[in-house]
């Protein structure tokens, strides 16, 4: 992943960022009902799951928009080149979840590949994080396509590196 840090300077968005993260801090959260129905009939017809195939998707359409790739590091603002989705993992047996990543590649397949490895790697791990690494720096879509209207949420962070 690489950082690209913001001149304050000489960034136009400066004072409206200063104003939304430091005299008013504001979160953001997005909540879109898609119609999914075309999307999961050629996923079956291929014999693809739905849910990493969504996340990529929703993670492609994220980082084509640098804000949402906006990050610090300690004190640097800056931009960095790809996101990370982070998604749960849930466990039937005991109704607890543990948190994964798959770090993304721009071919669906690639991606798919390193989805369904990592489920199968680390997916019965218990604890937050089931992956033994920690998850990448830049900021993470956490879709949850879980009910009709569940919202999709994100913020800037501070991310120390």
């Amino acid at each position: 992943m690489t950082f690209t840090p913001i001149d304050p300077a000489s960034w136009p968005r400066m004072q409206t960022f200063y104003c939304f993260s430091q005299m008013a801090p504001t979160g953001y959260s997005l909540t879109v009902e898609l119609d999914v129905t075309a999307l999961r009939q050629i996923l079956k017809q291929h014999g693809l799951k739905f849910y990493p195939a969504y996340l990529w998707l929703v993670t492609k359409n994220l980082s084509d928009d640098p804000a949402f790739r906006l990050a610090k590091q300690g004190e640097q603002l800056g931009v960095y080149d790809s996101l990370t989705p982070l998604y749960a993992v849930l466990h039937e047996d005991d109704h607890t979840f543990s948190m994964m990543w798959t770090e993304f590649d721009p071919n669906f397949s690639a991606f798919y590949r390193a989805f369904l490895d990592n489920r199968a790697r680390y997916g019965g791990n218990r604890g937050f994080l089931a992956q033994p690494e920690t998850p990448p720096p830049p900021p993470t879509p956490t879709p949850f396509p879980a009910s009709p209207g569940s919202p999709f949420s994100t913020s800037l962070s501070t991310v120390t590196g």
